[in-house]
């Protein structure tokens, strides 16, 4: 399931049960507003596992995913909660790593390459990361953050101008972890190794 914040409204798309087919994975698109209500939004043009989301000015946008070999769609909302096609991505990946700054939306997975969406939905390609990889996200003090991926311990950041920086690598390669901002601090928590041995680790970087 993909998630994003659209105004005061948190948007949830996608998801499913069973296997990681077509038939088990929803276009439900539920919505949240600030009284805790739930809507049903406008379901989602393709079923999808795992679409990444993210806000760029007034549309939230919802990319790629699972089932079978990924998909190049991009369904945008804007704040009326209509749908329109954004246009597709560059490659089908089932999962994105998505993060927003500076206008922009991102989204990047297993390319060098970062799929970029401005306020008007124009899409530009930014080499964005480092090496080629599948990373985890997270916005936090005008950075978008892309850690980690699968053998990487490699975190590179992304200011508003798009230039990418390369930080201190992570205490251990690993990849599916969880990643939050707290104040002036991003932690990046768990994830698993190639030979899928899970970690308890959290590596915590200072904006």
């Amino acid at each position: 399931m993909g998630c994003t914040v659209l105004g005061s409204r948190a948007l949830f798309a996608g998801g499913g049960q069973g296997g990681l087919t077509t038939g088990g994975a929803f276009t439900t698109v539920d919505v949240y507003d600030e009284a805790l209500t739930r809507t049903a939004g406008t379901p989602l043009s393709t079923k999808r596992f795992f679409p990444a989301g993210a806000t760029v000015g007034g549309h939230a946008l919802f990319a790629g995913g699972t089932p079978k070999d990924g998909s190049l769609v991009v369904d945008a909302y804007d704040a009326s909660l209509t749908l329109t096609a954004a246009a597709d991505l560059s490659s089908a990946q089932n999962s994105y790593a998505a993060a927003a700054v500076g206008g922009y939306a991102l989204f990047a997975g297993d390319t060098a390459d970062a799929d970029v969406y401005d306020a008007s939905l124009t899409k530009t390609t930014v080499s964005i990361l480092s090496a080629a990889r599948q990373p985890d996200a997270v916005t936090a003090g005008g950075y978008a953050f892309f850690a980690g991926g699968d053998e990487s311990s490699t975190v590179d950041v992304c200011d508003a101008s798009l230039t990418r920086t390369t930080l201190t690598a992570l205490s251990e390669a690993r990849n599916s972890m969880a990643a939050a901002a707290v104040g002036d601090y991003v932690l990046f928590a768990g994830g698993r190794n190639t030979e899928s041995l899970y970690h308890d680790t959290v590596d915590v970087y200072t904006i």
